[in-house]
């Protein structure tokens, strides 16, 4: 055979060879291939992008196991720590887990960092952030409520006493008549409980005016609200119940505490408190008594209860996870932060466990057994507390201070 023949028949089966692997396509590869391939996009491009692509695609993704198996594959560790039911979203999970470590374990190249030095003029013990993530309430030792405008963040320029200016939306001066230890919101209304022995209701769509309020005897150090009832753990040992829709009208009160009552949690079932008599109560307030209660060794300082979990940030930096399913509210475990000072808020997603310290720190953690530190964040002076709003996080500083990070547009 000659070079030139050779050479055609060369040219024929390089032609033949291209136009099969022209034929491989996204919608005609084996589902083994397919799902290899997205195995090395985000999940959250998977599941909201290419699922949305066709049927076909949409159908391919939609087996939890695929997303569990993704998840165990790259963090071995036992998640989630309280057995999943049925209704225990692997999507989002792996979207979460996936984001969150993504955000956080270079947050100094992934996030926006605002520092809004001297945002009060005393320490700033709470903040809230509300209204879906677009605005946020700080209270203060200085007595004064302050709304933040996070939507105008872009506007913020670093380098001047009054860079914070272009999200400052609202001043209430002399809001309470003593610290601001708590704040809370429903819908368009804020909450805020002070050591003047108030409980406060302001209207936000109304300029923040005041609308409702409730004077104990006491100091209100901590506040929770769910649909028809909000709750005030009290200095003087008391859990005192509040009906939000008709002027914070009392409606009722227990004693069980034997120490000051530091955070709470509530939903339509339970009322949860924590106090310095190192205990966690569990009230049933259908059935008007204690359900359970739960012994630390040390004191409980802070509260997280959502995604079938509740777990409890003590004064020694340790954390707890209690199983609350099936109403039995047992400890699963226990670990140390890494905090060498008090635990002052935690919030904990599907994604991360966060939580803040007197020991001027912030720690991301992995939201699995034994988990792992994904980042530490800065303050300047004792963290007092954080609140999470998807990947927002606010915390609030006894530096008189107000640090914010939120991550980069896309």
């Amino acid at each position: 055979m000659s070079s030139t023949c050779r050479k055609e028949e060369s040219t024929t089966i390089n032609w033949q060879q291209a136009t099969k692997i022209t034929e491989l396509k996204l919608d005609t590869i084996p589902l083994e291939l397919f799902m290899l391939i997205c195995s090395y996009l985000d999940a959250k491009f998977v599941i909201h992008t290419l699922g949305q692509v066709c049927h076909l695609f949409h159908d391919r993704i939609q087996d939890d196991l695929i997303w569990k198996m993704r998840i165990s594959k790259r963090w071995p560790k036992k998640y989630p720590l309280v057995e999943a039911g049925n209704s225990f979203n692997w999507k989002k999970a792996c979207i979460e887990r996936e984001e969150h470590w993504r955000l956080w374990k270079d947050w100094k190249n992934n996030m926006k960092f605002y520092c809004f030095s001297g945002a009060h003029y005393a320490a700033v013990d709470v903040t809230h952030i509300f209204q879906d993530g677009a605005t946020c309430a700080s209270g203060s030792r200085d007595h004064c409520l302050k709304i933040w405008n996070l939507n105008k963040l872009d506007c913020v320029t670093q380098g001047s006493e009054s860079d914070f200016l272009p999200c400052l939306s609202l001043v209430k001066v002399d809001a309470h008549s003593g610290w601001i230890w708590d704040i809370i919101s429903s819908g368009h209304t804020l909450y805020s409980s002070s050591w003047d022995g108030l409980v406060k209701a302001w209207d936000v769509q109304r300029n923040c005016s005041e609308i409702a309020y409730n004077k104990w005897s006491a100091a209100v150090l901590s506040l929770a609200i769910h649909q028809d009832m909000l709750v005030a753990g009290t200095f003087d040992r008391k859990v005192r119940m509040m009906d939000p829709r008709v002027g914070l009208k009392f409606v009722g009160e227990h004693s069980v505490h034997k120490k000051p009552v530091l955070c709470m949690e509530v939903n339509s079932k339970f009322i949860i408190s924590g106090s310095e008599d190192e205990t966690v109560v569990i009230f049933d307030r259908i059935a008007g008594k204690v359900h359970s209660i739960i012994k630390f060794e040390e004191f409980p300082m802070c509260l997280s209860y959502r995604h079938g979990q509740l777990w409890i940030g003590d004064k020694q930096g340790w954390i707890h996870l209690v199983d609350p399913t099936n109403e039995k509210f047992e400890i699963v475990q226990s670990y140390h932060t890494g905090h060498s000072g008090k635990i002052t808020g935690i919030q904990h997603s599907l994604g991360s466990i966060i939580t803040s310290s007197t020991d001027k720190t912030i720690r991301v953690l992995e939201p699995c057994a034994n988990p792992e530190v994904i980042a530490v964040l800065p303050g300047c002076g004792e963290v007092t507390g954080v609140s999470l709003h998807n990947h927002t996080l606010v915390s609030a500083d006894s530096d008189n201070s107000i640090y914010i990070w939120t991550p980069l547009a896309e």
